[in-house]
């Protein structure tokens, strides 16, 4: 008798489901851009210093393109896939008459355990501890209508989080620009430092964040994301496309349409067009504009994949992203220290010294080598490394 026939066991690679190691792939790739971008506009810098940069003519247009298309929607299609996989891999396990719940649970823990290191060692702008944390609670999401799943994506990913965050600034004075500035004099010390600086950086950081109940916003935040996993995991939307043709093209369409004046009303606030001094209403209705818009471009990005997927040609392009997305940790994890050592003092230094188009540039550099390193790994091996370590320790023995 096998022992582990009672158990839940690794999906060979027969069994994946491409579209979501495509769009899985594509996503990193928006996040890979969005955090570079981060690191190189994270300290203080005057118009001076910053006109002196190589990029400095298009900068400005640079870092328009990454908040309009690129901010918040790819790790939005991160969360979304993050729970669409969860739904599979419960329906994995019904399908063998197994409890898939204690593997899961399993791989949680060790997942929470990997972020909290990576998060306080590597960078501090971790997801994964976020992810193990609401991944305990969805199997009480199961029990939801895919109306009530939807509702709660809309509540949790768009109202709650902008109601929150007007209510603090008008009860408690939050004022977000006064704590991002002091964010980014950390950084600056952080940065220029050592490692134990870096470190000090983000244990204080990270204590700013969970301590002023931000951490709580963006849980809220993810989890709505989460809902919208589920909706999509329920109907199939990515694992049978050609069923849902009609709905896909109106994402695609809605997407689009509320993605563009959503992020748009966004960027122009964000650069001063609409005024200094706006009434708490109408910056209420800015926010939920920005929440629907970072959803609809989401969408716009998902449709428009599981469409061209639909075309020979493009599809051989898009499945470029696959490996990547294979190896969706390990390639993240490796995103993780080239940041470090790319702008931190005791690796390259370049904090300060580059601009959005550098990262726009490198970002594709980056993901191109990680496409072919990627693919020649998996040629080789069944797994990434971190993908291979995370299910030994779930499983308890080789796989």
């Amino acid at each position: 008798m096998n022992p582990h026939a009672s158990e839940l066991t690794p999906v060979d690679a027969s069994q994946r489901i491409e579209v979501l190691d495509i769009v899985r792939g594509f996503a990193l790739f928006g996040v890979l851009i969005a955090n570079l971008n981060w690191w190189s506009q994270s300290i203080p810098l005057t118009e001076e210093q910053r006109a002196a940069l190589p990029t400095a003519a298009i900068d400005s247009w640079s870092s328009a393109f990454i908040t309009f298309a690129v901010d918040n929607k790819f790790i939005t299609l991160f969360s979304f896939l993050f729970a669409v996989g969860f739904h599979l891999q419960l329906r994995r396990g019904e399908a063998r008459g197994v409890n898939a719940l204690p593997t899961y649970r399993r791989r949680l823990l060790i997942l929470l355990v990997l972020g909290l290191v990576h998060g306080f060692f590597v960078w501090m702008g971790d997801i994964l501890q976020f992810y193990a944390l609401l991944g305990f609670g969805l199997p009480l999401l199961r029990r939801f209508s895919s109306k009530q799943l939807l509702l709660g994506g809309v509540l949790l990913g768009v109202v709650v989080p902008s109601v929150a965050a007007l209510v603090a600034e008008q009860a408690f004075g939050f004022d977000g620009k006064h704590e991002a500035e002091a964010e980014r004099l950390r950084a600056w010390e952080g940065m220029h430092g050592g490692p134990l600086a870096l470190w000090s950086y983000y244990a204080a950081s990270s204590w700013a964040f969970y301590s002023s109940g931000v951490a709580v916003g963006f849980l809220v935040w993810i989890a709505g994301r989460f809902f919208f996993g589920l909706w999509a995991g329920r109907i199939e939307l990515l694992q049978a496309p050609e069923r849902h043709r009609v709905l896909t093209k109106r994402l695609l369409v809605w997407g689009l349409g509320l993605g563009v004046l959503g992020n748009g009303l966004h960027l122009a606030h964000e650069r001063g067009l609409l005024g200094a001094e706006l009434s708490w209403v109408f910056e209420l209705e800015l926010d939920l504009a920005h929440g629907v818009g970072i959803l609809g471009l989401s969408a716009f990005y998902l449709a428009a994949i599981l469409l061209l997927l639909e075309r020979p040609r493009w599809a051989a392009r898009l499945r470029f992203f696959a490996p990547i997305g294979r190896m969706a940790l390990t390639n993240y994890l490796i995103h993780s220290l080239l940041y470090v050592f790319v702008f931190c003092s005791f690796g390259l230094g370049w904090v300060g010294e580059v601009g959005s188009t550098f990262c726009l540039g490198f970002a594709v550099v980056v993901i191109a080598l990680q496409g072919r390193a990627s693919r020649w790994w998996l040629a080789r091996h069944r797994y990434g490394p971190a993908e291979w370590a995370w299910r030994y320790l779930t499983y308890g023995r080789r796989v």
